[in-house]
Parts: C-alpha cells; sequence; structure tokens
C-alpha cells in the first residue's frame, strides 16, 4: 500500500517539513500475517485504549492480545469490550 501525504507539507513546522510523506508498505496474504506486521512494527499496540474489534477477527485478536500481554491484557480488551457493547451509539 502507498500512502502520500504531501499535500500536508504546508501545514508542517519548518523543522517537521524534511521528514518522507510517501511510504510504501507490502501486503500480505492474511490477518495472522497482518497481525504479526502489526506485533513487528507496533510491540505494545494491545496495551491502547480500545475502539473496535470486528465480530469476525475478535477470537484471533484476544488470542494475539493474551500472547502478547499476558490474561490481565486479555481481561482489559475484555472489560472494555462489554463497556463498548453496553454504549449507545451516537447518531450523526
Amino acid at each position: 500500500m502507498k500512502t502520500d501525504e504531501r499535500t500536508l507539507h504546508e501545514f508542517l513546522s519548518k523543522e517537521d517539513q524534511g521528514m518522507n510523506l510517501v511510504s510504501q508498505t507490502g501486503c500480505v496474504d492474511s490477518f495472522h500475517e497482518a497481525l504479526g506486521l502489526l506485533n513487528d512494527r507496533y510491540p505494545g499496540w494491545f496495551g491502547l485504549y480500545l475502539l473496535k474489534v470486528h465480530p469476525e477477527f475478535l477470537d484471533t485478536v484476544l488470542l494475539e492480545v493474551r500472547k502478547m500481554g499476558g490474561p490481565a491484557e486479555e481481561t482489559r480488551w475484555l472489560e472494555r469490550l462489554k463497556e463498548i457493547e453496553q454504549t449507545p451509539a451516537v447518531q450523526f
């Protein structure tokens, strides 16, 4: 996948204008491979604030959370998922 953020150049500080605004990443053939890339690039991703997990991938993601963060992290995710489930959706 290629991203091109050059349109943001004008909004960046002089210090940040030298950064590379175009990047290229590889493609993967499975969700497991995608999780592997996520683990490689962001080893602590499982500690981030959870917003949503697609039901189709929930079991796989929770297994990875437990593997990477242990039972306490998995419990935190499960509790947060319950909170999300009980929160009414905001309509715009």
